[in-house]
């Protein structure tokens, strides 16, 4: 009995010893985190060790709590759990609280560690069973538990509940903060829990680490990435460096992914990770390690497809087809899946053109699955049963990126580019048709902003591009394409030919005009010559014939004016005048070479004749030559500058150097010049508003009754009114039809066999532009029966024959322009069309260089320098040409004839 009654007695004064409070060691390690610090007792191993602790040296305290077993058994095991859950190892954390609660039934401190230790390794069924021992305990740790493990239970209502417990008791506490801020990024109350983390002054890593996840729900990956770092610097977990992968890999940073993976595999060489650092490496474009590393991963897990697919990828990028092949069958015999039989056909179709050995693979084989279907619908589809395959596809459950690949490019193949396009951006962006799909698809439906994005981002791929596009083109009848001799695009040389007409010579005034040159030039035996020029009968007779071809030509009888100017000419032997009447009329008619020569001949005879420079601007215009046209503006100037001040000049001549201010952009000078001026010269006037007009487009400028005499000015009134009536003379009308070419996209030229050579290539010329081939046809034959070495019969007919893709009569036409010795800007434009639709490389290279030489500013000859360099692959060379365009055309979506058609998959 006394012996019983020692046993009772015993019993209670252990139960008396466990139930009394336990002191906790106060440190920083724990302060921060959900379990509580190390305890405290009397004992030499135990307090030695709680030193250690208390220094940040784990490791070692551990070794002395393991001796102080002996002291206190669940005191020890308890200080264990701590160190261990600093150190990371939950597994043994775990154990240890476990142990010290059997131990110790009543050991309340370790209860509250074992449920944050079971929460955060995610056995919360078990952390639920625990509950029990916590309800009657109040404090901060204890309700921060039970909030979390109720937020993992998704009770979001007891959660809070718990939260607010702990805030009621310690609001201030940065703990109860940092754990309330996660718990409102857990329910996605994201900016109110990061504004709650980033005012905690002190953060740790748990605090770091929830702002990174925080920033990264929110698809700031720089601010995430950031946080996690800081979160590593404290400490370097599996969690947080799988994090920052994560980040890595969302910004496309993949050398940095690929280098915290590594670090990642040697805290946990997982296959999951190295799998990821495969990934990595090859995105990285680092093939060779990328592949080792895979290449292990298959010899370890010979049954796990994903490993075969990378290493596939990786030797399809290093363009090693034969290795992917060997690949593909290793794959398919060891797993004899679905997948890798379309793989394997796949394969077979896209690398070898082995159509016979893929149907092999697929003949008699049930449609059991999506991979079996995809086999059969690119099978149909390499071989063009777009039908067939079409069926197929809509069979397709799970829709990826290969099942997209398809649908575009049979899309692509009909000519559907904006539905192609949809489909193609679910195209993986690492597949190489990605890139091409979306190329010509962006080409074809002229969304050059696009296409400029896309070549700038490809660059990012250039490891990934290795395979060329299997393409050809296709040219479409473009108005821009056609050397018009009349064009209206409200360019202000189109405006200026409008407005130059043929001068007339005043018997007194012209001839003190004439002698300009030679009282500024020549001596005085040249003066002694004109003296007697002056009285030369034969002056009068030039000038009456002068004056009425001046008549004729503003009546429209432009024939007429010539003859009557050339007539002058016999007269007036080398007249800048009459030289210059001839350049305007043959302008008129459509004959640049004449106008050129004649008005080139005025300048050189008497360089003071400013209207020779403006129609030269004109011809460069017509021409395509650019560069050539300021010159001309600036030589007026600087010639009228220096003419005015030594003569009585004529003063029509000011409103040459008012066009030529207006071709070189100074409109406010020109504006200034005019309001500034007190003549009531009608044409000075017009000079202002047209200034007005270029700078601003405002039509309204020009309802004036007195401009109603300029000449040309109510072909110009109709033009901007867009009235199209064929109602004056033939410069005025063809403006008006070209420009109706826009609206309308019809002709209504009908062919006359009273048409002279000029005229008839202008119906040719219109017929063209809008695809009316038969019209163009006949237009062709009359042509050559009136003039067969007229050059422009050659340069139209190699055109059409390049749209009728009849290389064997376009190469016809091009030896004829060769022969002829004949070039201009639309006959190099079309020999470069002709070697890129009749693919010659070497000569096509050739031609282009020609052009961009001849032409600089030209958009031409650098547009089909850019798809050279697409059919070529050069990706650098497609985005420089790309820019290129875009400063010299900013309407280029508008220009752009020739379509990129897809051959192959």
């Amino acid at each position: 009995m006394k012996k019983l009654i020692s046993i009772i007695l015993s019993f209670f004064i252990i139960l008396s010893c466990s139930n009394k409070k336990k002191e906790l060691v106060q440190d920083n390690n724990t302060k921060n985190l959900p379990i509580n610090s190390v305890i405290e007792i009397k004992k030499d191993k135990i307090s030695k060790g709680n030193q250690l602790f208390l220094n940040g040296n784990f490791q070692e305290a551990l070794k002395y709590y393991e001796k102080g077993v002996k002291e206190n058994r669940s005191v020890a095991y308890y200080n264990i759990g701590v160190s261990y859950y600093l150190l990371g190892n939950l597994v043994q954390s775990e154990k240890y609280f476990k142990m010290a609660i059997k131990d110790d039934k009543s050991f309340k401190e370790a209860y509250i560690n074992l449920v944050a230790v079971l929460i955060e390794e995610g056995k919360i069924n078990e952390a639920e069973s625990y509950i029990q021992f916590l309800e009657d305990y109040k404090d901060v740790k204890t309700y921060i538990n039970l909030a979390n493990l109720y937020l993992k239970k998704g009770n979001t209502a007891k959660s809070y509940y718990y939260f607010q417990k702990a805030m009621e008791i310690d609001a201030k506490n940065e703990f109860v903060r940092a754990s309330y801020g996660n718990f409102l990024i857990s329910i996605e109350e994201v900016d109110k829990g990061i504004n709650m983390l980033s005012a905690i002054k002190k953060k740790g890593y748990d605090e770091y680490y929830n702002l990174a996840k925080a920033y990264f729900y929110k698809k700031d990956y720089r601010k995430s990435i950031e946080n996690i770092k800081k979160a590593i610097d404290l400490k370097k977990t599996e969690q947080a460096l799988k994090l920052l992968a994560e980040n890595y890999n969302k910004i496309q940073d993949y050398i940095l992914e690929a280098t915290v993976l590594s670090q990642l595999i040697e805290l946990s060489n997982k296959p999951e990770y190295r799998y990821l650092y495969a990934l990595a490496l090859y995105k990285s474009g680092d093939f060779s390690k990328a592949k080792e590393v895979v290449t292990a991963l298959i010899n370890e897990f010979p049954n796990e497809s994903r490993y075969y697919k990378l290493k596939y990828d990786i030797l399809i990028n290093e363009r090693k087809y034969n290795e992917a092949l060997q690949v593909v069958v290793k794959g398919f015999k060891n797993l004899k899946t679905s997948f890798f039989r379309y793989l394997y056909v796949r394969h077979l179709l896209l690398y070898f053109d082995d159509v016979k050995k893929a149907y092999l693979l697929i003949k008699n084989v049930a449609d059991d699955d999506d991979y079996i279907l995809l086999s059969k619908a690119i099978y149909y589809t390499k071989i063009g049963k777009f039908k067939i395959a079409d069926k197929y596809l809509s069979e397709i459950s799970n829709k990826g990126s290969d099942y997209y690949l398809l649908v575009s490019f049979i899309l692509l193949k009909q000519r559907d580019y904006k539905k192609a396009l949809e489909n193609i951006e679910k195209i993986s962006k690492y597949e190489n048709r990605y890139y091409l799909y979306k190329f010509i698809a962006l080409w074809n439906l002229r969304y050059f902003d696009e296409l400029l994005r896309l070549s700038k981002e490809r660059l990012n791929y250039l490891k990934y591009n290795r395979e060329s596009p299997k393409v050809s083109f296709r040219l479409k009848p473009k108005k821009y394409d056609i050397g018009f001799f009349y064009r209206y695009d409200g360019k202000f040389e189109d405006i200026l030919r409008l407005f130059l007409f043929p001068l007339v010579i005043d018997p007194n005034e012209s001839i003190e005009f004439l002698t300009l040159g030679y009282k500024l030039l020549q001596d005085k035996e040249n003066l002694k010559a004109i003296i007697e020029l002056k009285k030369s009968a034969n002056f009068n007779n030039g000038i009456m014939y002068n004056n009425k071809g001046v008549d004729y030509f503003l009546n429209g009888d432009f024939y007429k004016a010539i003859n009557y100017f050339k007539k002058a000419s016999k007269y007036l032997r080398n007249n800048p005048f009459v030289s210059y009447n001839l350049g305007v009329g043959y302008l008129a008619l459509g004959d640049l070479d004449n106008a050129y020569y004649y008005f080139d001949n005025s300048i050189l005879n008497n360089r003071f004749v400013l209207y020779s420079y403006l129609g030269k601007a004109v011809v460069y215009y017509l021409r395509g030559e650019a560069t050539r046209i300021i010159t001309q503006y600036d030589m007026v100037i600087n010639n009228y500058d220096e003419a005015v001040d030594s003569v009585n000049y004529p003063h029509i001549f000011l409103l040459a150097k008012y066009f030529a201010m207006l071709g070189l952009g100074k409109y406010d000078d020109v504006i200034f010049e005019v309001s500034n001026s007190e003549s009531d010269f009608n044409y000075e006037l017009f000079a202002g508003k047209l200034a007005q007009f270029l700078k601003r487009g405002q039509m309204e400028l020009f309802d004036d009754y007195k401009f109603k005499l300029i000449y040309h000015f109510q072909c110009f009134d109709e033009l901007l009114k867009k009235d199209f009536r064929l109602v004056g003379d033939r410069v005025c009308n063809n403006y008006k039809l070209y420009s109706s070419l826009f609206l309308t996209e019809k002709s209504v030229y009908n062919i006359s066999y009273k048409m002279d050579k000029y005229e008839l290539s202008q119906f040719i010329m219109y017929n063209l532009a809008i695809n009316r081939l038969d019209k163009v046809l006949k237009g062709l034959k009359i042509l050559s029966r009136k003039d067969f070495r007229y050059s422009k019969l050659y340069e139209l007919s190699l055109y059409y024959f390049l749209l009728k893709n009849d290389f064997l009569n376009a190469e016809a036409s091009y030896t004829s322009l060769e022969k002829l010795k004949f070039k201009n800007l639309f006959t190099q434009y079309y020999r470069m069309l002709y070697f890129l639709l009749n693919y010659n490389e070497k000569r096509l290279i050739k031609e282009i260089n020609s052009f961009i030489k001849e032409y600089p500013v030209d958009y031409r000859g650098v547009m089909i320098d850019t798809l050279l360099s697409f059919k070529s692959n050069n990706l650098k060379k497609v985005l420089d040409d790309l820019l290129s365009i875009k400063n010299m055309e900013p309407e280029i979506n508008k220009k752009v004839s020739l379509e990129i058609l897809i051959d192959d998959i």
